[in-house]
């Protein structure tokens, strides 16, 4: 069967990763995957998609994940720093840029523009 899920039934329900910080919302989520919109996202046991809304000069939390994830910037600018949040970046990435970040790779994703910054995640299950 086809789902939809819209961006308008997302946006309404945005969740909060980090208060006041960034905003985070799932259209696929599942056991093992995070999940931020129970109840709109497609419940999958393989993957996660994800969108964060980090605002400027924002960082999201660190992260290490059991799986796999890639990030696509979807506007905006981001820089991939190592796990202790420091200057030096792992990667920067513009519109349309992906990153891999392997499995077990501490990170943090900081936004570097002037606007708020919308990344796709695309998690792997751990296997």
């Amino acid at each position: 069967m086809v789902s939809l899920i819209r961006f308008a039934d997302l946006r309404a329900r945005w969740g909060e990763t980090r208060p006041g910080v960034v905003e985070a919302a799932s259209w696929v989520g599942g056991p093992g995957v995070p999940n931020h919109s129970p109840g709109i996202a497609v419940e999958s046991p393989l993957i996660g998609v994800n969108l964060l809304r980090i605002p400027p000069a924002a960082d999201a939390a660190v992260e290490t994940l059991p799986g796999g994830l890639t990030l696509v910037v979807l506007s905006g600018a981001a820089a991939v720093l190592a796990p202790d949040g420091g200057r030096e970046a792992v990667a920067t990435a513009g519109a349309l840029d992906a990153v891999h970040v392997p499995s077990g790779a501490a990170h943090v994703i900081r936004n570097t523009g002037p606007e708020p910054l919308l990344v796709m995640q695309v998690l792997d299950k751990p296997r």
